[in-house]
C-alpha cells in the first residue's frame, strides 16, 4: 500500500491493547469526544472513558505509552463493564421481536418479571439461576482462553489488522473510500477486484474502530489459566447473598 510512515514503527512486537487504541483512535467519534472533553473537565472526560471502554480518560493525541519526554504518560487500560438490556414491559400483551448479535464473550439470558413470575421469590429464583449459569459459561470460556498464548492468537491478525489502519489512514487521506481504494492499489491488481476486496476490508475496519477494539483488547486481559470452580462458586454464593438481601428491601 501507499500509506507508510512511522505510524506503523515496530508494528511486528505491538501487544493486543496497542492495536486496539490504534483502532480507537481512528475512531472519528472518539475524537470529536475528547476534543469536546478536554476543555469541559472531569466529569465529561469520565463520561467518554465509560462511553469508549476505557478504564481512565486517555486523549487520542497523547502517545501510546510514557516515553522520555513525558514519563508520567499511561498506556491505556480497557474495560467491558457495560451489558446490554432489551425489555418489553410496556403495557399491552404484543410480542416484541429482538435482532441481537452475540460476540465472542457474549451471554443472552431472558428474565420474566411478569406479575406471576416475581411474586414470592420468583426473580430471587431467576437471578440465582442466571448467575450459577453466567459463572459456569464464564468458567469455560476462561478455560478456552487459556488454551492459547496472547502470540498465537495475534499472529493470524497482525498483518491484517495493519492493513486495516492503512486503509482508515488512506480513507482519512483522501476524505472518500474511493480514494483510498485507489490510493492502495499500487500492485496493478485489476481495479474491480481490487475494489470489491478493498471495500469488504474498510468495512470490517471502521467495524473494529466502532466497537470490535474491545475484542482485540480481551486478548491481552483474558485470565493467563482457567479460572477454578471454587473461585466461581465463593462468588457465586456472595453473589446470592446480596441479591437475597436487595429482594426483600
Amino acid at each position: 500500500m501507499a500509506v507508510e510512515d512511522n505510524r506503523y514503527k515496530n508494528w511486528e512486537h505491538w501487544k493486543p491493547r496497542r492495536w486496539a487504541w490504534e483502532f480507537l483512535i481512528r475512531n472519528e467519534k472518539f475524537l470529536k469526544r475528547c476534543d469536546m472533553a478536554k476543555s469541559t473537565g472531569e466529569v465529561e472526560q469520565k463520561l467518554v472513558a465509560d462511553e469508549f471502554g476505557l478504564k481512565k480518560f486517555k486523549h487520542y493525541a497523547e502517545p501510546f505509552s510514557k516515553n522520555k519526554s513525558d514519563p508520567k504518560i499511561r498506556a491505556p487500560k480497557f474495560i467491558r463493564n457495560a451489558i446490554s438490556v432489551f425489555a418489553n414491559t410496556e403495557m399491552g400483551d404484543i410480542d416484541r421481536k429482538v435482532r441481537i448479535t452475540l460476540r465472542p464473550g457474549n451471554v443472552a439470558i431472558v428474565f420474566d418479571v411478569s406479575n406471576g413470575a416475581i411474586n414470592g421469590k420468583g426473580l430471587e429464583r431467576q437471578l440465582g439461576r442466571a448467575m450459577q449459569s453466567l459463572y459456569l459459561r464464564a468458567m469455560g470460556y476462561s478455560t478456552f482462553y487459556s488454551q492459547r498464548s496472547t502470540d498465537q492468537k495475534l499472529d493470524s491478525n497482525r498483518e491484517t489488522f495493519l492493513k486495516y489502519l492503512k486503509l482508515l489512514d488512506a480513507k482519512n487521506k483522501m476524505r472518500t473510500s474511493r480514494g483510498a481504494i485507489e490510493l492502495t492499489n499500487t500492485t496493478g491488481r485489476d481495479p474491480e477486484d481490487h475494489r470489491d476486496s478493498t471495500k469488504n476490508a474498510l468495512a470490517r475496519a471502521e467495524e473494529i474502530c466502532r466497537e470490535a477494539y474491545l475484542n482485540i483488547a480481551l486478548i491481552e486481559e483474558a485470565p493467563s489459566k482457567p479460572v477454578s470452580p471454587e473461585s466461581l462458586m465463593k462468588s457465586n454464593k456472595k453473589t446470592k447473598a446480596q441479591t437475597s438481601k436487595v429482594a426483600r428491601k
